[in-house]
């Protein structure tokens, strides 16, 4: 079912924002891992793929894309010890050999179905940018980063620009400070942003988890 599909998409961002933090990568590499995670299950089956096989997988092959690597040993290390509880992992034990081959094969996988598009254009920019010209408030920017970081818990990546999705976080981090966005010009929320206002609102993006 979506919420199903939901659930486990939640648990396995989750998974991935945790191991990036530890890992000590920057959140931007933990956002292109992400999308590289939503890319690949919108075309194969959760029922066939372990989740944080794959997750693990594209946090690896994200940290060598946004030229922040990370070696192979201390991403298994790591991502094992936050699903197993603090578990130590030996690097000489038959497991972690095991999951050292699942997660090779599973990045040729990950290659194919992206089919070797890499880049990834993120809503950050765009929100700092937006912030700027608005001269917004430094809580202002930080909330909307925080709308941001949520919706890749989603798949809003796959069906909406990084530059809507920065706008619906900024609108959407005004009405969560109760702080009404600078017009300029007398320009309407709408115009500043070049979106359909009920979309900034929220009905058709951060309601949305499909």
């Amino acid at each position: 079912s979506k919420f199903m599909e939901a659930s486990l998409r939640i648990t396995a961002c989750t998974f991935l924002q945790e191991a990036g933090v530890k890992l000590r990568l920057p959140q931007l590499t933990i956002a292109t891992a992400i999308v590289y995670f939503h890319r690949f299950f919108h075309h194969h089956s959760h029922q066939k793929h372990d989740r944080f096989i794959i997750g693990t997988t594209c946090l690896f092959l994200a940290g060598k894309v946004e030229e922040t690597p990370k070696k192979l040993q201390e991403v298994i290390t790591i991502t094992y010890s936050i699903r197993n509880k603090k578990s130590e992992l030996k690097i000489e034990s038959p497991e972690f050999t095991e999951l050292r081959e699942q997660i090779l094969k599973s990045e040729r996988q990950i290659l194919q179905t992206i089919v070797f598009n890499f880049p990834v254009d993120h809503p950050y920019k765009y929100l700092l940018s937006q912030v700027k010209a608005l001269q917004g408030t430094h809580e202002l920017a930080q909330v909307a980063w925080y709308f941001v970081n949520d919706s890749l818990r989603t798949t809003l990546c796959l069906s909406h620009t990084p530059q809507l999705i920065a706008s619906a976080a900024l609108y959407l981090a005004s009405q969560f400070l109760d702080t009404p966005l600078p017009h300029k010009e007398h320009l309407s929320p709408s115009e500043i942003f070049d979106a359909d206002i009920e979309v900034l609102r929220g009905r058709h993006i951060y309601s949305s988890t499909s």
